[in-house]
């Protein structure tokens, strides 16, 4: 499936949010994933679809100091 993650186009074999989100490796817990503008809770991503047609954003909690 081709989509657009946080802006650029992408190739990937998920089909959840959450295949998506151990495909790239990505720690849940650092992270809020916008689907189409909207924010998808954690507990959903397990059963949020992924769509061609609606991009996703991840945005990255940074610490600091």
């Amino acid at each position: 499936m081709k989509l657009t993650i946080n802006g650029k186009e992408r190739i990937v074999e998920s089909k959840t949010l959450l295949d998506l989100m151990t495909e790239l490796n990505v720690n849940g817990q650092l992270v809020v994933v916008e689907l189409a503008g909207d924010i998808i809770p954690r507990e959903k991503w397990s059963v949020t679809e992924l769509d061609e047609q609606k991009p996703v954003e991840l945005v990255h909690f940074v610490g600091g100091g």
